[in-house]
């Protein structure tokens, strides 16, 4: 009994670890996630409002995970960083809509869904603003919690959801 309380409380601590201020950590050093719904191969990372898997090829390092070919992701309870555009205003001209809108930031939505992920309602979606695409999922409920993505394609952002459907708040 005393092993195996020793064995969790090493496993928590290197995956705590991970999600603390230091040099990166790969994720194939964390333990296997078992999670529903996440790939075998998938490692979890233990934050102090939540749980989550990544794939076993991304780095982790405080509240950022970051793949190979630069994908990225960060989660907290801070707010979620904005993303810099302009829009030129005209006067005298007819409000424009929310279309015109984004065609004028080069902005284009891809996917927006609310789910259930872990018992809790969540926002999700998946954006491209001139050629980069920008994930997110929003716990509104209990203390705000988010996660974000920057990704250079499509499929990049597709796993950043499926990262964020592990998600398991504390």
């Amino acid at each position: 009994m005393r092993r195996s309380i020793l064995s969790i409380a090493a496993l928590t601590t290197v995956a705590t670890a991970c999600a603390s201020a230091g040099p990166p950590v790969p994720a194939s050093t964390l333990p296997a996630c078992s999670i529903a719904g996440a790939p075998a191969q998938w490692r979890v990372v233990v934050d102090r409002s939540a749980r989550f898997c990544v794939p076993a090829d991304w780095t982790v390092q405080g509240e950022r995970a970051r793949s190979g070919s630069g994908s990225e992701i960060t989660w907290g309870t801070s707010p979620p960083r904005a993303i810099r555009s302009s829009v030129t205003t005209v006067t005298g001209a007819q409000r424009p809509t929310q279309a015109q809108l984004r065609a004028q930031l080069g902005m284009q939505e891809v996917h927006r869904a609310t789910e259930t992920i872990g018992g809790d309602p969540v926002d999700l979606f998946i954006n491209v603003v001139d050629g980069d695409f920008f994930s997110g999922a929003s716990w509104p409920q209990g203390t705000t919690w988010s996660m974000r993505g920057e990704a250079s394609t499509e499929g990049e952002a597709r796993e950043h959801l499926i990262i964020y459907r592990t998600v398991r708040r504390n």
